[in-house]
């Protein structure tokens, strides 16, 4: 699959190849980024502030590398939004199926510089990479991410340690890719 037809479909397959995940990503989130306010990514002096996703692809390998993946995951799962659980995978759900199908949804309060934003897109990134990478299915259709498919992802990082090394590569050239957009 081309790499365009990819990006129109969603991110492409990744079974051996991080950089192609990262930049899928990367484009997708540009995209995104075209639609959103851009007014919000500066700080008091006109200088760009980081997105919270940004932050998040930078901390969540060195927590994963100190504490291990399913703690990582639970650490981030907790932070994806305030509120009720039903709040918290409504934003995850926006974002795995932005991430996955390119679907219209409103998904630029993940991609804001807000303090907390990017837990529930960054989420998003790691279903889909657990689902294409580890062949790990944690949404149950389109959209449909729950909280025991995510317990369940935490509970197979926890038993398969083999998982994290596999996902290392991904999640470092997610973070490149990531940084590079700000």
């Amino acid at each position: 699959m081309a790499s365009s037809e990819a990006n129109q479909a969603g991110v492409a397959d990744a079974p051996s190849d991080p950089v192609g995940f990262a930049v899928d990503v990367g484009r997708r989130v540009h995209g995104a980024l075209q639609k959103c306010d851009s007014s919000q990514r500066r700080g008091e002096g006109g200088e760009a502030k980081k997105l919270g996703l940004t932050r998040r692809a930078q901390e969540f390998p060195t927590l994963a590398a100190q504490l291990g993946l399913a703690p990582a995951l639970t650490f981030y799962m907790s932070k994806a939004a305030e509120g009720k659980v039903s709040e918290r995978f409504a934003r995850v759900n926006a974002s795995y199926k932005y991430l996955s199908e390119g679907s219209p949804v409103d998904v630029c309060d993940e991609l804001s510089t807000e303090e907390g934003s990017g837990y529930a897109f960054y989420l998003a990134v790691l279903i889909l990479l657990a689902g294409r990478v580890l062949g790990v299915e944690v949404a149950r259709g389109p959209g449909a991410v729950s909280l025991d498919g995510l317990l369940d992802l935490v509970r197979r990082f926890r038993s398969e340690l083999w998982y994290q090394r596999a996902l290392m590569p991904y999640l470092i050239e997610v973070k490149r890719v990531l940084e590079a957009l700000g």
